[in-house]
């Protein structure tokens, strides 16, 4: 129930320190929604955070997805829907965008 700051340095392991635990809670539950979110304040930092957590949750049977800028959030949100993954890995941009497409979506009537 603290927070936490983690300094060190590259490859030390800080990534890991916060993926493993919420992989292992994630493994262990029966739900088929998203259980896990990791905000990054950066495309390359999400993408690095969710190249580890991809290849350590395959092990364990979590499926994991990034969504960030750079590519059309639309296809993104599709494919949350059709395929969601236990733990995604998201821009904080990305995430506040996708609120915004999911807010158009319902006000439309399409979920």
């Amino acid at each position: 129930g603290r927070d936490v700051v983690g300094v060190a340095k590259t490859g030390s392991g800080k990534t890991l320190a916060f993926a493993l635990p919420m992989l292992h809670h994630l493994a262990a539950s029966a739900s088929r929604a998203v259980g896990g979110l990791v905000l990054s304040p950066t495309r390359e930092l999400a993408v690095q955070i969710h190249v580890e957590a991809e290849r350590f949750g395959k092990l364990v049977g979590v499926r994991t997805m990034a969504v960030y800028g750079g590519t059309p959030l639309h296809e993104q949100k599709a494919k949350l829907a059709s395929q969601p993954p236990a733990l995604v890995v998201v821009r904080v941009a990305a995430a506040v965008e996708m609120v915004r497409i999911a807010r158009e979506f319902t006000r439309r009537g399409v979920r």
